[in-house]
This record gives structure tokens, C-alpha cells and sequence, in this order.
């Protein structure tokens, strides 16, 4: 039980960590790494070759210290992974056929009300005797990547039991982000079971999901099928749905700039974005309101809001509420933006930080490449 426990929470930090919203080099680099990527793994099982190829994406993507820890761990971590994986093997399952399941809980609205998939939490899972066909080619063909050994034995031995307990004929996800992604769609295929990503936030060009493969890949927009396509992403196919949960608000549309804040990093950085959030606002005549992240609130942001009688609206307030009743809807880069344009508002980028905004742009997002938008800071 212990090292169960030891072992899931483990894996959630690497799993965290691996999962940092970090901005990528540029473009060009990238499609560097990507044609590097593609080369490589050429003699190796089909359903291992995009794992590996997105594997070393990985390993240009995150800065090479992090990328050195995750390794030693594993190191030692696999073993009693590897035990507990397979004792895990010999107990009985309960079964309960749910042919729609999800392997997180903010389903969006329109996928939950046509498929009605239903919320499981990830098992410790097992590896049996079937498996280890797929384990024994991991192993022979991964070479000195324990932590890529580590993540896979682990993913496929979750999978293995979610497919004894519930019998799906899909797997509903979110995570292109995830290096194990294709292999894992392998998997559930060989089972009959379709492996269905969805987009759950903003994306740009990115290595960090180049080559993630899925059944079926849900998105917002077409320019998502095209930018992921470019990413040497597969699916057999883009189905595209609206990123609204719903279209219309109880809340009428006032005169406000909302800014929608992301990370500042620190105080310096937060004062000179509301130095100029300020500015637009007086030249606009608009009242100024912003929202901090949830994951990223800090203290020294709620101070400076407080000291400028700037107000800080509740996260509470429901997002489409929130953009429904802003004139202007502002941040450096989020979803909101994409949303703000489906609900007819004004978009304007932060473009603070110069420096931060050439590669953003450089990335391709499409609040840049295809809506209509202005920019916080005229510049000349």
C-alpha cells in the first residue's frame, strides 16, 4: 500500500514538472528538432517510433538539468514500479462496462452532452501476460532512457486495467503534451478501444506535441487541424467542436478592459503591465478589471491591485460571464482570446514585454495569424 502510494505520487511530479507551460525556442530551431526527430527511430516498432520521436522533442524542449533529473529518478523509481506492476496483475477486477470514458474531469460541455463519457480516476494498474509483447519491444528498442521506460511501463499498465474494468470503446483525454501518447493509442486500438484527445487550452507551435498521435483529435477551429498537422501530429481524424460551453450571457456588455493575467513573475513585471493596462484604459474610457490565474495568483499581485484601487474580479464568476461582459478582452496569451472573438469582443495582446511577443508571434497562435486584434502598447 505504501509504496503504491510512494509511486503515484512520484509519478505526479514528474508529471508536473514535464508539464510546464515554458515558451518553446523559435520557430525555425524547432523545425530544426522536429526534422532531427523524424529522422531518427526509423527501425523501430511502428507503434514505438512517434513515442520516441516526441521523446527527444522533449529533451530539446525542457532545459537539460530538469531533463537530467527526471532520468535519475527513474532510475531508481522503476524498480518498485516494475514490482508493484506486476504483483498488481494477479488480483481480480470488478468489472463495469462504460463504453465513454474520461480520464479527466472538466469534460467539455458539448463532448459530455453527445457521448456522455463518464469520469474515472486514473488506477495504479498492472501489467499481465499481454502485455508484454509491447513491454519487451520497449525495452529492446528504447535504449538508455529510463525515464522514458519509466512513464511507458507505467501509462500502459494503467491502461491495461482501465480496459478489464470498464470495457471502453473510447478513452476521452487531454493530452498532447504527453510524449506516451502515441504507443498508448497503439494499444487501445489493438483492443478496440479509440484513443480521443481534445483541446482544453490555447496552442502554438510547439515541439513539445509534435508527433502525439490519437484515434481522434477534437479541436476549435481548423486552424488548430492545420497548426498540429504541421507538428507532425496524427489522427485518423480532426473533428472540429466549439470551444463555447455556451453562447450567450445573463450579463450585458459593459465599457471594461478585462485583463486576463497569466504568470507576471514578479512584482516589477505586474506594476509595468498595469502601468500600461492603465494607460489603454484613460485613452479608451474604459473602466479597468483583471482576473489573476488561479494556479498563478500571488500576493504581491492582489497588492498592487489594491494599492491602484484596480478591481480584481472573483474567479468564481464563470469565464463566459466574465468575457461577455467586457468591451475589451486583453492578455499575453490564453484561450480567452480565441473566446473572446467567438462572443464578438474586442481582443487586445499584451505586447508588454517585446521580446516575449516576437516569439509568440514567431509560433503562429491564432489570435495573431487569423482574429482580428490590437495591441496593448503602440510602438512605433
Amino acid at each position: 500500500m505504501y509504496s503504491e502510494i510512494m509511486i503515484r505520487f512520484l509519478s505526479k511530479i514528474l508529471f508536473y514538472f514535464s508539464s510546464f507551460s515554458i515558451l518553446p525556442p523559435p520557430k525555425k530551431e524547432q523545425l530544426e528538432i522536429l526534422a532531427w526527430a523524424e529522422a531518427r527511430h526509423q527501425n523501430v516498432p511502428v507503434f514505438l517510433q512517434n513515442s520516441l520521436r516526441q521523446y527527444d522533442c522533449h529533451t530539446r524542449y525542457f532545459l537539460k538539468p530538469i531533463w537530467v533529473g527526471f532520468n535519475f529518478f527513474s532510475i531508481f523509481a522503476i524498480w518498485p514500479l516494475w514490482l508493484i506492476l506486476v504483483l498488481r496483475s494477479f488480483r481480480v477486477v470488478q468489472s463495469s462496462r462504460t463504453e465513454q470514458i474520461s480520464l479527466y474531469p472538466k469534460i467539455p460541455k458539448n463532448i459530455r452532452e453527445k457521448f456522455s463519457p463518464v469520469f474515472v480516476k486514473k488506477p495504479i494498474g498492472y501489467l499481465k501476460a499481454r502485455d508484454w509483447k509491447y513491454v519487451s519491444q520497449i525495452i529492446a528498442n528504447c535504449g538508455l532512457r529510463p525515464y522514458f521506460l519509466f512513464r511507458s511501463f507505467w501509462k500502459l499498465a494503467v491502461y491495461s486495467e482501465l480496459v478489464d474494468t470498464y470495457g471502453p470503446k473510447r478513452i476521452w483525454v487531454t493530452q498532447e503534451m504527453v510524449f506516451e501518447s502515441s504507443l498508448l493509442t497503439a494499444y487501445l486500438e489493438d483492443h478496440g478501444v479509440e484513443h480521443v484527445n481534445y483541446m482544453h487550452g490555447e496552442n502554438y507551435f510547439s515541439v513539445q506535441v509534435a508527433f502525439a498521435t490519437f484515434s481522434e483529435f477534437y479541436v476549435w477551429d481548423d486552424y488548430y487541424a492545420n497548426l498540429f498537422r504541421s507538428m507532425k501530429m496524427r489522427a485518423k481524424r480532426f473533428v472540429i467542436f466549439s470551444a463555447l460551453e455556451r453562447s450567450s450571457s445573463s450579463l450585458p456588455q459593459k465599457n471594461i478592459l478585462k485583463y486576463y493575467n497569466q504568470d507576471s513573475r514578479n512584482a516589477k513585471r505586474f506594476n509595468l503591465i498595469l502601468d500600461n493596462l492603465q494607460n489603454f484604459a484613460r485613452k479608451r474610457q474604459c473602466e479597468l478589471q483583471v482576473r489573476l490565474h488561479p494556479l498563478h495568483k500571488m500576493s504581491y499581485e492582489i497588492g498592487a491591485l489594491k494599492s491602484r484601487n484596480i478591481f480584481l474580479e472573483d474567479n468564481s464568476l464563470d469565464i463566459i460571464d466574465s468575457i461577455s461582459e467586457a468591451k475589451y478582452v486583453c492578455s499575453e496569451f490564453s484561450s480567452v482570446l480565441y473566446i473572446a472573438s467567438l462572443l464578438n469582443r474586442k481582443i487586445v495582446v499584451d505586447n508588454t514585454f517585446q521580446e516575449r511577443i516576437d516569439l509568440i508571434k514567431d509560433l503562429d497562435p491564432i489570435f495573431i495569424k487569423k482574429l482580428t486584434h490590437e495591441f496593448l502598447v503602440e510602438r512605433l
